[in-house]
């Protein structure tokens, strides 16, 4: 999934960016209370990873707005490769 033959500027190592972003949505039937973030708007908290060049290599959509972004690195599957040693690289 992640092409480790580029390196940013100045970084070496670096395979990609990572970030949380809040996507606002309407207010949803069930479970309405788990959508509100801290900014008090209902959303959904997205992770997302790219590349050096621009290129999504990771995301996961599924989160509520209320779910800190720790949480949402520590159940992806990017994390476990890190974890089990597959990833040879750092994030930003």
């Amino acid at each position: 999934m992640l092409d480790h033959d580029f390196v940013f500027t100045g970084f070496p190592n670096v395979i990609g960016c990572i970030d949380c972003t809040q996507i606002k949505i309407s207010r949803p039937n069930e479970n309405e209370a788990d959508y509100v973030n801290r900014k008090g708007f209902h959303s959904l908290n997205i992770q997302m990873v790219c590349d050096p060049n621009f290129r999504i290599t990771s995301l996961s959509a599924r989160w509520p707005g209320s779910c800190h972004d720790a949480r949402i690195w520590r159940t992806s599957a990017l994390y476990q490769k890190f974890e089990n040693g597959d990833v040879d690289g750092i994030l930003l």
